[in-house]
Parts: structure tokens; sequence; C-alpha cells
């Protein structure tokens, strides 16, 4: 049951149907949830990440597993064209920031993203994880401010 439930929520949490399960290289939280929240999560943290930052993870994650617990009821809609077959319609300025400890499906996601969304700028930050925002927040204003300006 608890892989189920897992696999479940792995496969939701990505952002995009697309990424294989093998893709979520995520280790199974055990079943007592605690345990895994007070993990360092994976070992994907830079030793830089402010303590409180990873707190924050830590409930953040444990919200969103208890949020989603019951979606095996949910009825899902597959989007008609994917979303994946609709980037090169956007328009808009766009700033893909990835985390180079991210997971190897996230970096592939956002190479195409990238790809195909026409102007796109990829940024790759090292020693951050998958919140690169919360992990250096001051570095990320600079980055924000500086792309609008741009």
């Amino acid at each position: 049951m608890w892989d189920l439930q897992w696999s479940a929520l792995t496969a939701r949490s990505t952002p995009f149907s697309w990424l294989r399960p093998e893709d979520h290289s995520s280790p199974r939280p055990p079943p007592d949830l605690q345990a895994f929240f007070d993990a360092d999560l994976v070992g994907r943290w830079s030793p830089a990440v402010d303590p409180a930052v990873r707190d924050l993870v830590r409930k953040m994650q444990r919200l969103t597993f208890e949020l989603t617990a019951d979606w095996d009821e949910v009825e899902e809609q597959e989007l008609d064209p994917p979303a994946l077959d609709r980037l090169t319609e956007i328009r808009v300025p766009t700033l893909v920031l990835v985390g180079a400890l991210d997971l190897d499906a996230i970096q592939r996601a956002a190479g195409e993203v990238t790809q195909k969304i026409p102007g796109a700028i990829r940024v790759d930050w090292p020693d951050t994880a998958h919140l690169p925002s919360m992990e250096r927040p001051d570095d990320f204003l600079v980055l924000l401010r500086d792309w609008l300006a741009s």
C-alpha cells in the first residue's frame, strides 16, 4: 500500500507526466513519516543550506503527503493536446532555474522546457537541489531582478 501511495505522490509531484517511474530516484519514505522528514531528504542538500530552510522544506513536504493521501480517488484527465506539445506556443520571456543536485528527471524536464519555449533561458546552480530560490534566496533575488531588467 505504501509503495502505491509513494508512487502516486511522486508521479503527481513531478511536473511532467512523460517522466518514467524509474526517473524518480528519491528514496521511498518509511511508514514512519516523521523519520523520513527528520532525514536530510536524500542527502541532496548542500552543506551551505540554512537549517531553517531545511525545516521549512520538511514541513512543506509533510503537508504535501498529508494533503494528497487520498488522491487515488481523484480521476485524472489528460490535456488534449498535451501541455508539452504546446510549449512552443509560449511567447513570454521564460527563465528556467535548476539546482544541479535536483533529480535527473527534473534536469531532463528543465532541458525540454528550455529547448521548446522560444527564447527560454536556463540557469543551473551548483550546490542546490529542488528549491534553489529557498536555498539561495539572496542570489535568487539578484538573478530575478537582473533577468526582469533585461
